[in-house]
């Protein structure tokens, strides 16, 4: 792939706790004008966008491209719970429940008339996302994630398949991104997945790694190939705690951090696949 600019990434990750942080307020005190009934996923894309842009008016042309795990899950939850309960949902709630909402409220918001698409994906959301945006020739880019939790965290947690007292995250990561930039000091190299271990071997073997690389890992616990199993190791700052946003959290972490040099992220899937980011930042444009 030809190298993608990154001009600019945040990483929001909320630790959920027994009841659901108030994101509302924090739209009002970040100055973000939200539509009044709106979800919770649809708060989050807004929260992180919003300080992706960082305050500037992006292009109107700007496309965005927005990666989800389990969509409007709380919507749909509410939706599955009223049919059952045979009563018709309430029209918000069911135009809602389409992931393609948080794209929507999300360009709207920010005033972007370019491309907009929704892409989910349960085991590689963020670089099933990147890979869409780049290979549709847009440009910019706005590129982003989003995961919401859902009270009471228990039900969550049997709904995911997660252990009883499993900490969990919800999230926001973005990036500001310009296939067509000169300037840019920090570059997307690589965005890849691979079916099996011998394929992410051969990758690696056949394509080597810049100097000072550091790696960062997601769901695996797996053996890494002899060729990077000595790199050493870099770790955002995202509380602990269950996400499938992972890749998304670390990759904005590192570009949001300032820091030169350059990252691999290895995620593992479960089914064994693996998919490999490599961003290389200070390089000089």
């Amino acid at each position: 792939m030809k190298p993608l600019p990154l001009l600019g990434a945040v990483s929001l990750n909320f630790p959920a706790t027994a009841e659901p942080a108030p994101l509302r307020a924090q739209l009002r005190a970040a100055g973000i004008a939200a539509p009044r009934r709106v979800n919770r996923l649809i708060e989050l894309a807004l929260l992180g966008a919003h300080r992706c842009a960082g305050g500037r008016q992006l292009p109107a042309q700007s496309a965005l491209f927005l990666g989800v795990t389990s969509g409007c899950i709380d919507d749909a939850a509410k939706l599955v719970r009223a049919v059952a309960a045979n009563k018709p949902p309430t029209p918000i709630s069911f135009i809602n429940v389409s992931s393609n909402m948080a794209g929507y409220y999300t360009a709207a918001s920010l005033g972007l008339q370019g491309e907009n698409q929704v892409v989910a994906h349960a085991e590689f959301p963020w670089e099933a996302t990147l890979q869409l945006a780049i290979i549709s020739g847009q440009a910019p880019l706005l590129i982003g994630a989003a995961e919401e939790c859902v009270w009471p965290l228990d039900q969550h947690r049997l709904r995911m398949a997660l252990p009883a007292g499993q900490a969990l995250l919800e999230s926001s990561h973005w990036l500001c991104a310009d296939p067509e930039s000169t300037d840019a000091s920090t570059l997307l190299r690589a965005c890849r997945t691979f079916t099996d271990d011998s394929q992410l071997t051969s990758w690696l073997q056949d394509n080597p790694l810049p100097s000072h690389t550091r790696l960062s890992l997601a769901g695996t616990t797996a053996e890494l190939p002899a060729v990077v199993a000595s790199l050493p190791r870099w770790r955002d700052t995202a509380p602990a705690g269950f996400s499938g946003l992972r890749a998304a959290s670390q990759c904005c972490e590192f570009v949001a951090s300032g820091q030169t040099g350059s990252l691999l992220h290895l995620s593992r899937g479960n089914s064994g696949g693996w998919a490999a980011l490599l961003i290389e930042a200070g390089c000089g444009g």
